[in-house]
């Protein structure tokens, strides 16, 4: 027979390896495996790609300090925007830490150029010390540093007429695609703007090369859009598996000396969207060595 000690601290032992299983193991593998799911980009920290390499995250500001870049606010955590140490300063509105850092901090952006009224997160840390986002009134004081940094007129660095990215998420969006000079036309016709504020903005935002741009990320916005209502209307409608539609990517390669670059960029280019992707060799009547076996491809990797 136990006795009354051994008694009692079993149902506690019991209790405490069941709750370490569902709370310390159960739980976080099912919220990992259903955000890696659902959210893939978010749950793999929102990582900042670059020609396949990680340059940061959308949700940790970095200290930038070359003049070509925009500069983020101050940041308390570790040395400075040290994700193992996100804090803030915890000093105290009278703190004499804390007002010569602010005056330090003042100073150092008027060294930078910059005029007029300082933004405060220009000069304040957040609580985490990792805030990643410039108020518009901090970014429009950097355009002149900037621009002269990068060796262009601050028009093409300034922009004044944005939408917030919530009212795009909320509308309906039906795109019209117009190449850029047939949109220029329009706006030299006043189909677009008055023609005051068409004529303002084609010698200012309104370039061939800027209008480029924005088609792309208009084409982009528009086919989010349309897979998000794809996978509604899958989902509403119960239908089994996956739906059959994604992007693909496929590039045709010979024996000339750039096939090798035009795989690589496809690689790049699948692994960005995420897409599967195939190689294909293509042999002509000229370039096909006497009894060639037919023609093949790869897919994933070459």
């Amino acid at each position: 027979m136990l006795n009354p000690l051994a008694s009692s601290l079993r149902p506690a032992i019991t209790l405490g390896l069941a709750l370490f299983a569902i709370t310390g193991l159960a739980y976080p593998a099912l919220v990992t495996v259903a955000a890696q799911g659902l959210f893939p980009h978010q749950a793999g920290g929102s990582l900042v790609i670059d020609k396949g390499r990680v340059i940061g995250s959308e949700l940790i500001g970095q200290g930038f300090t070359q003049p070509r870049y925009f500069h983020g606010r101050p940041s308390a955590a570790g040395s400075g925007h040290d994700a193992m140490a996100s804090a803030g300063s915890n000093l105290g509105p009278g703190a004499r830490a804390l007002h010569d850092r602010v005056q330090a901090d003042i100073a150092a952006v008027h060294a930078a150029g910059e005029t007029g009224m300082i933004a405060p997160d220009r000069v304040t840390a957040s609580a985490s010390g990792l805030d990643p986002h410039v108020s518009p009134a901090a970014a429009l004081a950097q355009v002149p540093r900037i621009a002269a940094a990068r060796g262009l007129p601050e028009t093409r660095v300034r922009v004044r007429e944005t939408v917030p990215d919530r009212v795009l998420e909320a509308a309906d969006i039906q795109v019209v695609d117009l190449p850029p000079d047939e949109l220029i036309q329009r706006l030299k016709d006043g189909k677009v703007h008055v023609p005051d504020e068409a004529a303002r903005a084609l010698a200012h935002f309104f370039s061939p090369a800027n209008l480029s741009a924005l088609r792309e990320l208009a084409l982009r916005r528009a086919a989010q859009s349309v897979d998000a209502q794809m996978l509604d209307l899958v989902r509403g409608l119960g239908l089994p598996g996956q739906w059959p539609v994604a992007e693909r990517i496929l590039v045709a390669v010979s024996d000339h000396p750039g096939s090798e670059a035009l795989v690589r960029a496809a690689k790049r280019l699948a692994d960005a969207a995420r897409a599967p992707w195939t190689a294909l060799n293509v042999i002509t009547p000229a370039t096909a060595p006497p009894h060639s076996p037919p023609a093949t491809g790869c897919s994933g990797r070459c």
